[in-house]
């Protein structure tokens, strides 16, 4: 079977591409303190993130004067 270009472009056309909506790139780069090592950042392709959940928990603060609430995260 021959090749044929315009087939093969045709079909990827149909799959919607040759990237993904749901693929993403993720560039992680080192902190300053390893800068003078001459590090790269790293890529890497992911297809999605979760992150954690966090809740704010009211808490009072009686510092100067009647209590007031603020929030807090909790761990």
């Amino acid at each position: 079977m021959a090749f044929k270009p315009n087939e093969f472009v045709s079909e990827i056309s149909k799959a919607g591409g040759v990237a993904l909506a749901s693929d993403f790139r993720v560039l992680v780069t080192p902190p300053d303190g390893m800068k003078h090592l001459d590090n790269e950042a790293l890529q890497f392709r992911i297809d999605g993130i979760d992150f954690p959940a966090r809740s704010v928990t009211e808490i009072n603060n009686p510092i100067y004067g009647a209590p007031y609430k603020i929030g807090a995260t909790l761990n």
